[in-house]
């Protein structure tokens, strides 16, 4: 009886799911956690950490750098902080494929080598973030090399190895801090701060404040004024 149960389940999943679903050691998502219907890919390849997961992100950039990765071969920076867990993003493996890495750290960016292997701690002590469908915007307080304050995009649950990950799609720093905060308030994304004193020393740098509805409002008696060409 027990061979019988055992040759009907084999007969009915796939032995290559059960080998694409094998993650690292501690980068399991938790239970009920539904990828969303796109999926991490470069170029047109599918992307996966199968190979990368067990490497610290020094030795993944160095073996990039040498050209020693596969163009599918994403970048696995550790798992999602939970210190930002209020912002909805669950506890799983955050990942950079290798097309968002090079927009990211190119000259039009000018985002140094030093934050590229700090994404993971940067972001655990985030300031604040917008957000609106599955898609983050993370306000930090670290600057890229023009002083600017360094923003940390993520797209939530996208799949990769069939499960889900929490993928970064751009670290870079903001054009026009004032516009750009007034572009989410007015596209109603969602606001969340992780340290009030410190988000707010940043809103107010900028004309804006975190109301105690949890709202950002403009500070009395300045209006930020409407500029062109903002980061979104």
């Amino acid at each position: 009886m027990t061979r019988f149960l055992l040759w009907q389940f084999s007969s009915k999943v796939s032995l290559r799911f059960l080998s694409e679903v094998v993650y690292h050691k501690g980068t399991e998502p938790r239970t009920g956690t539904v990828p969303n219907k796109n999926t991490a890919e470069n170029g047109g390849v599918k992307c996966s950490i199968k190979n990368t997961s067990s490497m610290s992100i020094d030795e993944q950039l160095k073996r990039y750098r040498q050209g020693d990765l596969a163009s599918s071969d994403a970048f696995y920076y550790g798992m999602t902080p939970t210190s930002i867990e209020k912002s909805g993003l669950q506890e799983l493996p955050l990942v950079f494929i290798q097309s968002d890495y090079k927009k990211t750290h190119s000259k039009k960016h000018n985002v140094p080598l030093r934050i590229m292997k700090s994404l993971n701690p940067i972001l655990e002590n985030a300031l604040f973030s917008f957000d609106m469908g599955g898609r983050y915007g993370f306000v930090t307080e670290e600057i890229d090399v023009d002083g600017k304050p360094l923003l940390i995009a993520i797209e939530a649950n996208v799949e990769m190895d069939w499960k889900p990950v929490n993928a970064i799609r751009g670290a870079y720093g903001l054009d026009n801090p004032e516009q750009w905060i007034k572009n989410q308030v007015e596209d109603g994304k969602r606001f969340i701060w992780y340290n009030r004193k410190r988000a707010d020393a940043f809103l107010r740098t900028y004309g804006y404040l975190a109301s105690v509805n949890g709202k950002v409002e403009p500070l009395l008696g300045r209006v930020p004024q409407k500029s062109a060409n903002v980061n979104p």
